[in-house]
């Protein structure tokens, strides 16, 4: 609950300071909202589950799907760790490149353990 508060308490001081540096209420608003949803954007376990989703037979309704994700997730991690992942990674080239890795990863996982 701190990290909650102490993220909406800078947010609304970026607010107020960006509205005394004269931006408009909207412009002010999304100095707001960057402050507010720093970090929280890109999500590895949506990344995953899209690989997941793109390389396997499971659809968003399955019930198996975020428990695989998850045990998918554990096994991808490395892959993670070697980029910058902030807001924008996900539209970037290097984006496309971790895709790729982890298709890798959970191909090899598929074909070692003879589910695909």
């Amino acid at each position: 609950m701190d990290f909650i508060n102490e993220r909406a308490e800078q947010a609304a001081k970026d607010f107020e300071m960006a509205s005394r540096n004269s931006l408009t209420v909207d412009e002010a608003m999304e100095v707001a909202y960057k402050t507010l949803f720093r970090g929280l954007v890109f999500s590895p376990f949506l990344t995953v589950k899209e690989v997941v989703l793109d390389l396997m037979d499971y659809t968003e309704e399955d019930e198996e799907l975020d428990e695989f994700v998850l045990q998918m997730l554990e096994l991808t991690r490395p892959a993670f760790e070697k980029w910058d992942l902030d807001d924008e990674f996900q539209g970037t080239p290097e984006y496309l490149e971790l895709c790729d890795e982890i298709k890798l990863i959970i191909n090899q996982y598929l074909i070692t353990n003879g589910i695909q």
